[in-house]
């Protein structure tokens, strides 16, 4: 059954929508493309319980997640491992979601953009509390530098 409950969050196809999600969250900020590197700190990002409730709790961006994770060493210490281990996962749902039209990349200067403007249908609570989560990340990292973003959740470039 956890098996079963697992795939169903860390599965690719998932990834895809939250990869989309975000860029198109950041585009509602920003007229800039969104820089590749975001493409895999999302999932591991959303998929670990403890950066998700930060994230979901959290209304007033990345400064207030950054006081929120200095209180929490435990996911700071983690973010980096989780964007490593889950390279694979990242790649395979970055490939869906170019496979099925919802992303463009610009190889050029390592950038992607949303395509599809209407959201995919989910069901479950869980898939809907990760989408508005990575559509709160796209916003907040539209505010910020790639730089201030990695600094906040601990991610090296």
């Amino acid at each position: 059954m956890l098996n079963k409950e697992m795939w169903q969050v860390q599965n690719p196809g998932l990834g895809a929508a939250l990869i989309w999600q975000f860029g198109r969250a950041f585009a509602s900020q920003s007229e800039e493309a969104v820089p590749l590197p975001y493409a895999f700190f999302v999932i591991p990002l959303l998929y670990n319980k403890s950066t998700l409730e930060v994230v979901a709790k959290t209304k007033k961006g990345l400064r207030k997640i950054d006081e929120k994770l200095n209180n929490d060493e435990a996911i700071a210490t983690t973010a980096q491992m989780n964007v490593l281990s889950m390279r694979d996962l990242s790649s395979e749902s970055l490939g869906i979601a170019l496979r099925a039209g919802l992303l463009a990349v610009q190889a050029e200067d390592a950038t992607f953009r949303s395509r599809v403007t209407a959201p995919p249908t989910l069901d479950g609570k869980m898939p809907k509390e990760l989408m508005k989560a990575a559509e709160k990340l796209g916003r907040w990292a539209a505010e910020a530098s790639l730089r201030e973003f990695c600094f906040v959740f601990r991610l090296e470039l």
